[in-house]
């Protein structure tokens, strides 16, 4: 269940990181994955695609990196946890989340773990940097 302080964080983050970079208004988006619904519902989304474990925000901004830039950044993939959850082994992601981290790592996303609107706004700082942005 997505906490109060993970909602409010990431609302905080998305606003100023759109605010800071506007590309971000269309090549950043959450990805509504959890929560509680009925059954036939839940049954519905999982056949149109939605996956246990995939990350609450993703920024599809690439860039080139490494020697002679031969290698591709696809972007940043971003989970917010509440400052508890981030305490604790693995940053709070159950094992769902890591398999969707390293998978989505071997493909060269970025990837950033955020407990706060600040943590999420630096991380994206850091990425939109390396692009050149």
């Amino acid at each position: 269940m997505r906490s109060r302080e993970e909602h409010n964080a990431q609302v905080l983050g998305v606003r100023i990181c759109r605010m800071r970079w506007p590309i971000l208004n269309t090549l950043m988006w959450a990805i509504p994955n959890g929560g509680s619904r009925e059954a036939r519902t839940g049954a519905m989304l999982k056949s149109e695609g939605v996956t246990k474990g995939v990350w609450d925000l993703m920024v599809a901004v690439g860039y080139d990196f490494g020697i002679l830039s031969v290698k591709w950044c696809p972007g940043m993939i971003i989970e917010m946890k509440s400052k508890s959850a981030f305490a604790r082994k693995n940053c709070g992601l159950t094992d769902e989340q890591i398999v969707y981290r390293d998978a989505m790592a071997g493909q060269e996303w970025r990837y950033e773990v955020c407990d706060s609107a600040n943590a999420m706004v630096a991380a994206v700082e850091r990425h939109m940097k390396e692009a050149g942005y």
